[in-house]
């Protein structure tokens, strides 16, 4: 007969359960405890991911709020400063303005002075121009 169940089975039985032992003792007991402690490593790297995606979400939300926010305020800098700018070249433009006009007037006093002068300075180069004129005709003059 092939198989015999005799003592050399029973022996052979409890070998195989020492060498099991031995076996998961040695090598699939820790084997099993390094891939369970490298599961729960993984599970909280991935935790941690999560979290920190999260977070450069919120930061990445946050920024883009700041740089609105920033972009807003330069705006309102800017349109501050071209309003202020506007009100300085008005200012500007005005005083030029007076100013030139001031000088306008003061050119055409000097003016109408020397017209003044000059018909009064005519005036009486043509009473001397008569006077001499009316020497020559009466004979005075020789």
């Amino acid at each position: 007969m092939l198989l015999s169940l005799d003592g050399t089975l029973v022996v052979q039985v409890i070998n195989f359960g020492i060498f099991y032992l031995i076996l998961n003792a040695l090598f699939v007991a820790p084997t099993r405890k390094s891939r369970m402690e490298r599961y729960e490593r993984i599970r909280k790297i991935e935790g941690e991911t999560e979290t920190l995606v999260k977070q450069a979400r919120e930061l990445r939300a946050q920024t883009a709020a700041y740089l609105a926010a920033a972009y807003r305020e330069a705006d309102a800098r800017i349109s501050r400063a071209d309003a202020e700018a506007g009100r300085q070249a008005g200012e500007i433009v005005a005083a030029a303005h007076a100013q030139a006009k001031a000088k306008a007037e003061e050119a055409r006093r000097i003016v109408e002075g020397e017209i003044a002068a000059l018909r009064t300075a005519r005036g009486r180069g043509v009473e001397e121009l008569a006077a001499a004129m009316l020497g020559k005709a009466l004979g005075e003059g020789r």
